[in-house]
């Protein structure tokens, strides 16, 4: 829960850096056909992130800077991950018809579409170690630094590298 002057911070600087961010975001995300919506979600991505970490922004010298960086991560997560399911089946995967459809029981290509992903990445999945596969979450899933991914796995920051180098291989 915020604090009042956490959410006035936050309302200041989102509207002080948002349109920033999704051009920022949008020049990562310009060759899906959909930049603008994953765009607006890598920015709204970001202040979740904001939220969940308001003690670590308050203090930081250049909360500008902590949000670009922030963004442009989530952003070529985001645009990582389109990439990978791009190349696992062969065509361009549309943010729209993943993630936009309102029910996916109303467009069975969608619902097939998103069910063969979630097999193929836990087919993936399959493939790691415990460890990757904790690495994998926390840093592609859940947008932790390297660093901070280290810590919660009480490991170095060359192990993490690591992991995401034979994870790479693996994919």
């Amino acid at each position: 829960m915020l604090t009042e002057q956490e959410e006035q911070f936050l309302d200041a600087i989102y509207a002080k850096y948002a349109q920033t961010l999704l051009r920022c975001s949008q020049s990562i995300l310009l060759q899906f056909p959909d930049s603008g919506a994953l765009a607006e979600e890598c920015v709204q991505e970001t202040f979740v992130v904001a939220m969940r970490k308001m003690k670590k922004l308050l203090r930081h010298e250049a909360p500008e800077a902590w949000l670009k960086d922030t963004c442009g991560k989530i952003s070529l997560t985001k645009r990582r991950n389109l990439l990978i399911h791009a190349r696992i089946l062969g065509t361009p995967v549309l943010f729209s018809v993943l993630f936009d459809t309102p029910d996916p029981m109303d467009d069975i290509e969608a619902w097939t579409l998103a069910n063969d992903l979630a097999s193929v990445k836990q087919s993936l999945l399959s493939k790691l170690s415990d460890e990757e596969r904790a690495v994998y979450h926390l840093f592609y899933e859940q947008n932790l630094s390297m660093k901070d991914t280290a810590n919660e796995l009480n490991l170095s920051v060359g192990a993490v590298r690591g992991a995401l180098q034979r994870i790479r291989k693996k994919i």
